[in-house]
């Protein structure tokens, strides 16, 4: 009940509030467009004669599109329209002439009225069936873009998504990520992995999955845990998580259908781990700022996971694994069990993995290292995922749950004088959410959806030597509720103006504890907002070269924390599309990031320990570390545009490619030191560090720390520490961020089956000034952050039974910035090949799938990196390469409904 009062008043207070506040850009767009309704009644004539160019598609789409070009409002009485699939309309009729053509073969029939022209209640003609929209079909709308994945290109549309199981239709709406507008034009940078590409990788995790991209930063990688690298996103709990561009895992915003999800404990990011491959229909992954439309997190863009929530029979999938070299041997199995009915459907989607680790000794590159060390974790993990929903034309429900529990050990040892830690995560994570879509009159949408979620991680370590064994116990927590109207907002000469308009509340929840609960600290925040977004075309759609289709998209978001105050961004879009075949693109936007609640809130303590010293007569120093949050922080801000083309022929069979060129200014950056190790040997650090620092500063320090750790042995001498180090979070970096990504897909049929090139690109240029008025330095292509160059690109050849993968990945050249007698590391380049083969089916069973997948086929081990500032021995980047060498899978998946 506290729940549902903070709740209601959380909506209350956002209404009377936020609303009110939005930017002005959304509001005068608004007010200009209600004057414009009020001053001027327009209504195309049905007898004038006007040049139609209409696309095959769904009725609803088709009848969409002639209201645009005849000038008419248009609405609907009945969904079922939507199950019928017309032909395409091209030439000069009249209006009148257009509508039946369009309703012909149907009991549908229009009603003319003074202003507008609405389809009256009708049924579906018994001889007209619904086509599943084909992959080579055309987009419903010349400004939906064509968007590239990392096995090729997927064509994205907006409003719905259809498929046929055995005689009956399934239909269910979906919202394009990057828009809360059905239907709207999407002006920003999209890429979208399939479910068919995923099976093509021959992934087992969606962690790898997203890796793969180009555009994903490897810093959100289980192989960070033994914190063998500055810089990473180090998760005690062995956390996945998306990473664009290197700007930080904090910095990119992950749902789950639209839906975000606790973070993982203490990077700030959310951890995918937990998502079941097979019930993935496919990741969307929209670069450049998205704060407007979704709120903080989303400088970097937005990784959203799209469940799939149709699915007719049984699917069972039994894979093992493992390297060539030794270690990282996979057992896996799923089990999905689906049912549909006439207005609804059931999924229920179970999933085990496990992985053993690999030890020091086992690999080139980490063979010097402490033999309890282990530069890939062991993991074991069980995921449950549950699905419904049920609907009817006017109203309909959902529910969707996640579930997973996570083992990860792993063991690491800086050799003396530090101690070795041989670790155990336990990770306990679901998310559940459930709403409420109801139609309302005049095309509107109004949506409802609350969300629960939590991550929980016990880790517990031991040291060796000394066999303490401390736990410590991460715990967020994330509630929330929002509303969302969508729908027409006006006709204009240029078409419709449609429009989106939301409030939600979210309530964050933080809390550590440390050995026997010793130490708890709980922290929390309430978020109340608003948003609003528009969508406009500019000019009447046309068959006129240069002039085909112009939308404006103008968004607005405020955000009221409880703990730092508000932030209202903005974003702009354009789509310009000249011809039928290509389509260009821009936006600007603000953006901006709140401070975790473990980077405000987290433990003061202070590490006493040796330290590299160019000063000291032996070369090291007895300093004190002082660690912990900053409640004083405050948010992250950034300005971000993006510029880009489409193209997509239309004589040449699946030839697609794309373009994007993006530039990011990056300020107040939440950090703090990259490496301790340097600080006193790398003049750029001398701001966080303080030489000779006095004694009662330092019996200051000691006496507020919430715990003292002693690496040395003897009793601190608060006279004789030669320097204090701050390793806590402050607002202190810029960043600046340009690039560019580049797409391209071709399919052609051959007389021995059908060939599918692809590739997928990115270049960046990425530098960073670690304090104000420091010199900017680069930072991309330096050891341990984002490769300048990084590319992923194949081929897939089909024929009957059999398919065949072939893709090779790149990433560039870097500097070691830490071991200048050994500054060059190369460039790393693998293959992975996989081989598919459904044989004719066996009696009472739908469909067999046998996979054989090979990764790293020709076993390149990593580039060699000198870096034994932390954990010796580990002599490679494992946030842009990895020592699990060759992998071989093999799989086998049954169907039956």
């Amino acid at each position: 009940m506290a729940l549902i009062r903070e709740v209601r008043e959380g909506i209350c207070t956002c209404m009377r509030r936020a609303v009110p506040r939005l930017h002005l850009s959304i509001t005068a767009f608004l007010i200009v467009l209600a004057l414009a309704a009020s001053a001027v009644a327009y209504a195309g004539n049905l007898d004038k004669v006007v040049f139609f160019d209409i696309e095959a598609q769904t009725l609803d789409e088709a009848l969409l599109k002639f209201g645009e070009q005849a000038h008419v409002q248009i609405s609907f009485a009945s969904k079922s329209a939507m199950r019928i699939r017309t032909e395409a309309l091209k030439g000069r009729y009249t209006g009148r002439e257009a509508l039946e053509k369009l309703l012909r073969g149907t009991t549908l029939h229009f009603i003319e009225h003074r202003n507008a022209v609405s389809i009256a209640i009708g049924d579906v003609a018994p001889a007209i069936r619904v086509k599943p929209v084909a992959e080579g079909d055309d987009p419903p709308d010349e400004s939906t873009r064509i968007s590239t994945d990392v096995n090729g290109y997927k064509q994205k549309t907006s409003g719905n998504s259809r498929t046929t199981e055995g005689t009956r239709d399934v239909l269910r709406e979906v919202t394009v990520t990057g828009t809360h507008i059905q239907g709207g034009a999407l002006s920003g940078p999209l890429i979208s992995v399939t479910q068919k590409d995923i099976e093509r990788s021959g992934y087992t995790t969606v962690g790898d999955l997203i890796r793969s991209l180009p555009e994903n930063f490897g810093s959100g990688s289980p192989q960070t845990v033994i914190g063998s690298a500055p810089n990473a996103n180090q998760s005690p709990s062995g956390a996945s998580a998306p990473d664009l561009f290197g700007l930080g895992a904090e910095s990119t915003l992950t749902l789950v259908d639209g839906q975000r999800l606790a973070e993982d404990s203490i990077t700030g990011a959310v951890d995918i781990s937990l998502i079941p491959l097979p019930v993935i229909d496919h990741v969307d992954v929209l670069t450049g700022g998205a704060s407007a439309i979704y709120g903080s997190d989303a400088v970097a863009g937005v990784v959203n996971v799209v469940l799939r929530h149709d699915f007719n029979g049984s699917k069972s999938t039994l894979l093992g694994g493992g390297t060539t070299d030794g270690g990282a041997t996979e057992r896996y199995f799923n089990q999905m069990l689906g049912k549909t009915w006439r207005n609804g459907g059931a999924i229920v989607d179970y999933e085990f993995d496990k992985q053993d680790p690999i030890r020091a000794p086992q690999r080139e590159a980490t063979n010097s290292a402490v033999a309890l060390t282990t530069p890939f974790p062991g993991t074991r993990r069980n995921s449950l995922f549950v699905s419904a929903h049920e609907g009817t034309d006017s109203i309909s429900t959902f529910f969707d749950g996640l579930y997973t529990s996570r083992v990860l050990r792993a063991a690491f040892s800086g050799g003396a004088p530090y101690p070795g830690e041989r670790e155990e995560a336990d990770v306990h994570q679901y998310a559940v959410s459930g709403g409420l879509n109801i139609s309302l009159p005049s095309g509107w949408r109004l949506s409802g959806v609350g969300n629960f979620s939590e991550q929980r991680t016990l880790q517990q370590y031991t040291l060796v030597p000394g066999g303490a064994t401390p736990t410590l116990l991460y715990e967020g927590q994330m509630k929330s509720i929002e509303s969302t109207a969508t729908g027409p907002v006006i006709a204009l000469p240029s078409g419709t103006a449609r429009g989106a308009i939301g409030v939600g509340y979210r309530l964050e929840t933080y809390n550590e504890a440390s050995g026997a609960v010793t130490y708890l600290r709980g922290a929390r925040r309430r978020i109340k907002y608003a948003y609003g977004e528009l969508n406009i075309p500019l000019i009447r759609s046309s068959d006129r070269t240069w002039r085909r289709a112009i939308a404006l998209d103008v968004s607005d978001r405020i955000e009221r924390y409880s703990d730092f105050g508000n932030e209202s961004v903005p974003r702009v879009g354009l789509v310009y599309v000249p011809a039928r075949t290509v389509t260009f693109r821009g936006t600007w936007g603000e953006a901006f990031r709140a401070p975790s609640l473990f980077q405000l809130f987290d433990e003061h303590g202070l590490l006493y320990y040796p330290l590299p010293d160019p000063i000291s007569p032996n070369g090291l120093s007895d300093i004190l570390e002082t660690t912990g949050g900053n409640p004083a922080l405050g948010p992250e801000t950034a300005k971000t545009w993006t510029l880009g083309m489409d193209y997509r022929s239309k004589s040449v069979n699946g030839l697609t490619a794309s373009l994007t060129y993006f530039d990011l200014a990056y300020r107040h950056r939440i950090g703090r030191l990259s490496s301790p190790y340097t600080a006193l040997t790398d003049p750029l650090n001398a701001p966080f560090v303080t030489r000779n620092p006095s004694a009662a500063y330092v019996e200051s320090l000691i006496n507020s720390a919430d715990y003292v750790t002693n690496l040395v042995g003897s009793p601190v001498n608060a006279g004789m520490v030669p320097a204090v180090v701050a390793f806590t979070y402050v607002n202190i970096a810029s960043e600046d961020l340009t690039g560019a990504t580049i797409g391209f897909k071709y399919r052609r049929a051959l007389t021995y089956g059908e060939i599918e090139p692809f590739l997928n690109c990115s270049v960046l240029d990425l530098r960073q000034k670690i304090v104000p008025g420091a010199v900017e330095a680069e930072i991309s292509g330096m050891v341990f952050e984002p490769p300048k160059v990084r590319g992923r690109g194949g081929v897939s050849w089909v024929r009957g039974q059999w398919g065949l993968t072939g893709i090779l990945n790149y990433s560039g050249r870097e500097i070691n910035t830490y071991q200048k007698s050994q500054p060059h590391v190369a460039s790393w380049t693998t293959v992975d090949f996989n081989v598919a083969l459904q044989p004719k089916l066996t009696e009472g069973s739908s469909g067999l799938e046998i996979s054989l997948s090979v990764e790293n086929a020709f076993n390149r081990s990593p580039p060699f990196v000198q870096f034994d500032q932390h954990v010796p021995g580990i002599h490679y980047d494992p946030l842009n390469a990895n020592v699990l060498g060759r992998v071989i899978r093999v799989s086998a998946s049954w169907l039956f409904e």
